[in-house]
């Protein structure tokens, strides 16, 4: 029954035969299933300094199926059962940190085949907070002194 197989597998193409039984007779029909893969990988976040560097609100997304997930408390994530193709993984910049630059790509081409799963996948970002710049203002009574630095 396809309603019972285990989650990391799918139906064959050939889900349904017709047979025919006939009394004292044995009958064999073979269907094929297909193992599904995953898709899973690591975002390696700066550690933690406040509220602006949550690594959890992060979301990956993949394509095509439009599925997404975020990480958990280390950056891990992971998408499963996954039939057999060719899929897009990606960060949605949309969901970074503030501050935040990539130094590693935003997204990632993976195949999958069949009874295997991909490589993992790894994104990793810094924090880097903007310096404001400082101007000097000469408060002295003589306009024409250079400002000092």
């Amino acid at each position: 029954s396809s309603m019972e197989l285990p989650a990391d597998f799918n139906p064959g193409p050939n889900a349904a035969s017709t047979v025919v039984v006939r009394p004292s007779k044995l009958v064999r029909v073979d269907f094929q299933v297909i193992r599904l893969g995953q898709i899973s990988g690591h975002v390696e976040a700066p550690p933690k300094s406040g509220d602006d560097n949550d690594v959890e609100t992060i979301v990956i997304r993949l394509e095509p199926g439009g599925r997404y997930t975020t990480p958990d408390y280390d950056g891990n994530f992971a998408f499963y059962n996954l039939p057999e193709g060719q899929y897009k993984v990606s960060i949605d910049d949309t969901t970074m940190p503030r501050f935040s630059v990539m130094n590693t790509q935003t997204g990632f081409d993976v195949e999958i085949k069949a009874g295997q799963d991909a490589s993992k996948i790894n994104f990793g970002y810094t924090i880097e907070i903007p310096q404001k710049p400082i101007r000097r203002i000469n408060l002295g009574s003589d306009a024409t002194a250079p400002i000092a630095q």
